[in-house]
């Protein structure tokens, strides 16, 4: 059964994605030329972004494959699947990807998190690393310190400060390697560090007994708790017909942004999705913006809860649209939206399609509140002035002109 609900979903996602799918296979790129100069932060989303001109400010960038080879005079955020960054950098990163690459020089920090990060000869970093990746390679130059966690951690470079690798499986230090503090690490097994390798500090290793693996018992068939789904189709179809009732086209509104830009919409809304806590954190920190994080982060509640309903109308009107059906489109909201909800409760694939509807809804409702405004229609009153002006006077053409 959740196959089924999966192989739907994905159905109906293939029909709101439209052209944009196509498009984005055929190889959409987002290019800044070099020569090119932005100023101010600048926002940038795409199946594929290359950037090679310069940014007067910080660059903000999502999408699949994120190549940053320009200039940036500011901080870099980034979201996507693999990211390089070979041009200097004269603030901090902070990045979240599969594979993330850093091959150039940053003034600042850098704060990585996802699968693999490598720091190559050719990158330096004038602050800190701070790493949560599962492989990490680190064969460039750090100014301060290394910290944070790695399933494997190769360090080839050089360090001037200390290395403390609070959770670490593999640990090696290589030939060439020079750490200039101290390393302190917790790991299962001691690190290998090579004869030619030079730690001017103390090592500290701190052992971690990993618990053996309990026999787990057989998986039991996928059963989805039916009172709380029941609960959430309950509480969303309150929330749509309150909202539908105060704008009758507010939720077409809100889903034609995903319809009309979906790549785009998924890219900006997982850079919300992953930036806005963020924000929230580092506004909490100061008492000026404390009530400003508060709202911001209500807001952000709300809008992970409306992500739902948004996505739901928007492949709703979709698929009305492509069968041709005369139904009310109320009926096919409430396919998307059940479907929608039994999806994000499947045991594996859950967690990513529910990512997958919030970075759409997030980033729907960003597309809808940017859009330009059409052009108001003239009032009646106007019009009727206008075809007044233009009506020709005079002549024998009416009543008065007979007489």
């Amino acid at each position: 059964m959740g196959t089924r609900i999966l192989a739907a979903l994905l159905l109906l996602v293939t029909v709101l994605g439209g052209g944009t799918a196509l498009a984005d296979e055929n190889g959409t790129m987002v290019t800044i030329p070099v020569g090119e100069v932005r100023t101010g932060p600048t926002f940038l989303a795409g199946g594929s972004v290359d950037m090679r001109g310069t940014i007067d400010g910080d660059l903000f960038i999502a999408g699949s494959n994120l190549s940053v080879d320009g200039t940036v005079r500011g901080d870099v955020f980034a979201v996507g699947q693999n990211v390089r960054i070979s041009g200097p950098v004269y603030g901090d990163i902070r990045v979240a990807a599969q594979t993330i690459a850093v091959a150039g020089p940053v003034s600042g920090s850098v704060a990585v998190a996802g699968q693999s990060f490598e720091l190559t000869p050719a990158g330096t970093v004038g602050r800190d690393v701070l790493v949560g990746v599962a492989e990490a390679r680190l064969g460039g130059k750090v100014a301060r310190m290394v910290m944070g966690s790695a399933g494997s951690c190769l360090l080839s470079g050089s360090v001037a400060g200390d290395v403390k690798m609070y959770d670490v499986q593999d640990l090696s230090v290589a030939d060439g390697a020079f750490i200039g503090g101290q390393l302190t690490y917790r790991s299962p097994q001691k690190a290998q560090v090579a004869p030619g390798a030079t730690i001017r500090g103390q090592e500290t290793w701190t052992p971690v007994t990993r618990p053996s693996p309990q026999p787990q018992p057989p998986a039991a068939a996928w059963r989805f708790d039916l009172p709380g789904l029941a609960f959430s189709l309950l509480g969303a179809l309150v929330v749509y017909a309150a909202y539908r009732l105060l704008r009758p086209r507010g939720w077409q509104v809100l889903g034609e942004g995903i319809r009309r830009d979906f790549g785009p919409s998924l890219g900006w809304g997982l850079l919300l999705l992953v930036s806005v806590p963020l924000l929230v954190v580092l506004l909490m920190v100061t008492v000026i913006g404390l009530p400003l994080a508060l709202v911001l982060g209500l807001g952000y509640v709300l809008s992970l809860y409306l992500a739902k309903i948004v996505v739901a109308q928007a492949m709703g009107d979709a698929l009305r649209e492509r069968t041709g059906s005369h139904l009310h489109d109320f009926w096919f909201f409430l396919l998307a939206l059940v479907l929608v909800l039994l999806a994000v409760r499947l045991p594996v694939a859950g967690p990513l399609l529910w990512i997958a509807v919030a970075s759409l809804g997030l980033g729907g409702v960003l597309k809808a509140l940017t859009a330009p405004a059409p052009a108001a229609a003239p009032a009646p009153a106007a019009a009727s002035a206008a075809a007044a002006a233009v009506e020709p006077t005079g002549g024998g053409q009416g009543p008065e002109g007979d007489r």
